[in-house]
């Protein structure tokens, strides 16, 4: 009889009609997403658009932080048990308020050339305002970084792959962020 049972209960589930569905909530760079109304999965996958994920035991609600302004497809995975149905729904978030607000490194003369950039890439800025330089590809991941530069900066992207690219200069309080295309 318990066999029985837990088969009725397994065509029951595989049956069920439950459509996978999430809400956000954005707040700077930050995104706290919790599957909408709650439902219970073996596991859930959490895809987050920039090259990372999140997966756990029914991970019904998450945290996520985004290194950049951009527009991001979200997709959450449930995978229910039997697997044999999986739930998968995605949507696209756009967060134009990462990083710190506009400030007086705006008013800064920061000088990138080329851009598009083959090889090096110029950059000029005044000596001993900017304390950090970095560098992320597409999915926000870190390529590059050069604290304290000098007023005349010359960085070789020879070996980057072609692609977008984010120059992030930073002070003590600031930054300021710069998209460079990598021919």
């Amino acid at each position: 009889m318990k066999r029985l049972m837990s088969f009725i209960g397994v065509i029951l589930f595989l049956n069920s009609s439950a459509q996978l569905n999430f809400i956000y909530q954005i707040n700077g760079g930050i995104v706290t997403f919790s599957i909408n109304p709650p439902h219970y999965y073996e596991s859930v996958k959490w895809v987050f658009g920039d090259g990372t994920y999140a997966s756990s035991y029914n991970l019904q609600s998450v945290t996520h932080s985004y290194a950049m302004n951009a527009n991001y497809t979200v997709c959450v995975i449930g995978y229910p048990m039997p697997i044999a149905n999986i739930d998968t729904t995605c949507k696209t978030i756009s967060l134009t308020t990462v990083g710190i607000k506009e400030s007086k490194l705006n008013e800064l003369p920061i000088d990138l050339y080329p851009n598009p950039v083959k090889d090096k890439l110029n950059v000029e800025l005044e000596e001993n305002k900017i304390g950090k330089i970095s560098i992320t590809n597409c999915l926000g991941q870190i390529v590059y970084v050069l604290n304290n530069p000098v007023s005349k900066q010359e960085i070789d992207l020879s070996s980057f792959p072609t692609g977008v690219y984010y120059l992030k200069a930073e002070s003590k309080s600031d930054q300021k962020v710069f998209k460079i295309l990598k021919d």
